[in-house]
């Protein structure tokens, strides 16, 4: 039934796929996740949430940095898939500063930086 499969609200589906709703709006606005929009209310099929956030990768892999374009200019940092129980997710007032953040976390961990931001050398 329709009703079983919809989540009202980014909160829900946040929890449902365990991110953070800033993740969610942040998926959303760049076109990754699939949504339907009334008026401002954000609804979502957890068939749909479940398929987009399934493992297409092997389960030992590491998490890669992501780093994107958030609105109004800034830049989001995020840590996918994120490890359990560590926050490494961030804003940036430009490229610049995210790119220093990112460049630091992967010295740390030598996880790999994937840049999607638009300020991103093509």
């Amino acid at each position: 039934m329709l009703s079983d499969d919809l989540l009202a609200g980014a909160e829900p589906a946040a929890r449902y796929v365990g991110v953070s709703p800033r993740a969610i709006y942040h998926l959303v606005e760049s076109g990754n996740l699939p949504v339907r929009k009334i008026g401002r209310r954000l609804y979502f099929l957890r068939s749909e949430l479940q398929k987009a956030f399934s493992p297409t990768v092997a389960a030992d892999a590491a998490p890669v940095i992501v780093i994107a374009d958030e609105p109004f200019g800034r830049v989001d940092v995020m840590v996918s898939p994120p490890p359990a129980g560590i926050g490494h997710d961030a804003d940036f007032a430009n490229h610049a500063e995210a790119m220093r953040y990112a460049e630091r976390l992967r010295q740390a961990t030598g996880w790999t930086i994937v840049d999607r931001s638009s300020s991103a050398p093509r």
